[in-house]
């Protein structure tokens, strides 16, 4: 049986922990915005736009081809980073989400598929401690491809350090001309 004072402490604890995991989160949110994504987008297909325009050009030095293979390259490597419209379906992401939730030790207790113009989003309520829905928050940001969470809360009414989180995931795709 825990004493008054720990049970205090445990509290103020969760509190840190929930405070620290909504700060990851604004931060992820603010570093990695949807208009950042699109921004990305555009600035992949403005770099594809100028390699076209320099293989257009009469003169092709060496450094020429070799700025034009580094730009694609950078191209390539941005473009990895997304799904490809045939690469995934929200039941897969599904399963990789479950996957990462259970490895961070977080139960699921519902999940649903909702569609939102035309985006399909896959909600997930689940609960365990504030610590480890810090390291799953972590592994979405540090997948290989990207994923977007659109709606994310906690909510902390237990003394025991378990939370209460609900969010809404899909993944990122890119399509351009060249696809």
């Amino acid at each position: 049986m825990l004493t008054s004072n720990e049970k205090k402490l445990l509290y103020v604890l969760a509190i840190i922990l929930i405070a620290c995991a909504v700060a990851l989160f604004f931060y992820l949110r603010i570093t990695m915005p949807e208009t950042g994504l699109n921004a990305l987008n555009k600035n992949i297909l403005d770099i594809e736009n100028n390699v076209k325009n320099l293989s257009l050009t009469e003169d092709k030095d060496e450094n020429l081809f070799t700025t034009i293979e580094k730009i694609e390259q950078e191209i390539e490597k941005e473009r990895s980073k997304f799904y490809k419209p045939e690469e995934i379906d929200i039941a897969t992401l599904g399963l990789k989400v479950k996957d990462l939730l259970s490895k961070n030790q977080l139960r699921i207790t519902n999940q649903r598929t909702i569609t939102q113009k035309d985006v399909n989003f896959i909600e997930f309520y689940c609960v365990g401690k504030a610590n480890h829905l810090f390291n799953f928050l972590a592994g979405v940001s540090k997948a290989e491809k990207y994923w977007r969470i659109d709606s994310f809360s906690i909510q902390s009414k237990k003394i025991d350090g378990n939370i209460d989180a609900r969010m809404r995931i899909t993944y990122e795709t890119i399509t351009t001309d060249n696809n």
